[in-house]
This record gives C-alpha cells, sequence and structure tokens, in this order.
C-alpha cells in the first residue's frame, strides 16, 4: 500500500521538522554565547520558532496516528545520497527515501517560513501595539 501526496508530505514534514529544530536550536546556542549586540532578539525569536515548529510537528504526529502511519526514525539508514526511513503504513511496511540535498534544501525552507511567520507577527504587533507576541 502506498502513501498518498498528502501522506507523503506528513512523513517528510515528520522527518524535517526536528532537523530544523535542531539547527535553530544550535544557532540559538551559538548567538547566546556571541558578543553580537542584537543577541537577545535572534535567541527569542529562535524560541519562538521552535515552540511553533514542535506545535506543528504535534499536529504531524496527531494526523500519522489517525492515518495509522509510523515511522520508525531510529531505524534510518543512509546509502549515497539518500536517506531511508522505514514505515508502517496501517499494517503494510514501506520505505521513504529522501535526498540529503532535498533534506538540507527543505530545513532551510521550513527556517525561512517561520523566520517569515515571526516577523509578520511583529509587524503586527508594531501596527497593534496593545496586541501581545505569541
Amino acid at each position: 500500500m502506498k502513501p498518498s501526496e498528502h501522506e507523503l508530505k506528513l512523513l517528510g514534514d515528520y522527518i524535517l521538522l526536528p532537523i530544523a529544530i535542531t539547527v535553530v536550536n544550535t544557532n540559538r546556542i551559538e548567538m547566546e554565547t556571541s558578543t553580537a549586540t542584537l543577541r537577545k532578539l535572534y535567541s527569542d525569536t529562535a524560541m519562538i520558532m521552535m515552540n511553533r515548529m514542535r506545535e506543528e510537528l504535534s499536529v504531524v504526529r496527531q494526523k500519522l496516528d489517525e492515518r495509522r502511519i509510523v515511522v520508525i526514525d531510529t531505524e534510518e539508514f543512509h546509502e549515497g545520497e539518500y536517506v531511508h526511513y522505514p514505515y508502517v503504513l496501517r499494517g503494510h511496511h514501506g520505505m521513504f527515501a529522501i535526498n540529503k540535498e532535498v533534506i538540507r534544501t527543505s530545513v532551510i525552507a521550513h527556517i525561512h517560513r517561520y523566520v517569515a511567520e515571526v516577523v509578520h507577527i511583529v509587524a503586527l504587533n508594531q501596527a497593534n501595539p496593545t496586541s501581545v507576541l505569541t
């Protein structure tokens, strides 16, 4: 049984979001130890982004559970330019393969999307100073 297009996106998000969280957290830690003037802004922004990514990952996990899909991410294996993740889809075993370059560009795209979201929130806050950043 093959996953639908939507299910493939869920599988990808399930794999990519934790990588994006790790990248943002690594950058947050580096920024906190730097002497950059705006380090607090960058660190706080990274925390907001990671919280939102974790929320999205939670939704992805819930949707996978609803569709009876389990990704066995502890058993990933690398083969050339691909990383393979075994999964069970409604009782049927399969393998989700993703190119390492696709992982890199997709993680960057996820991070850029969250940066844009935070910038949008800040812009809204500027337009309406009584609102609160969440």
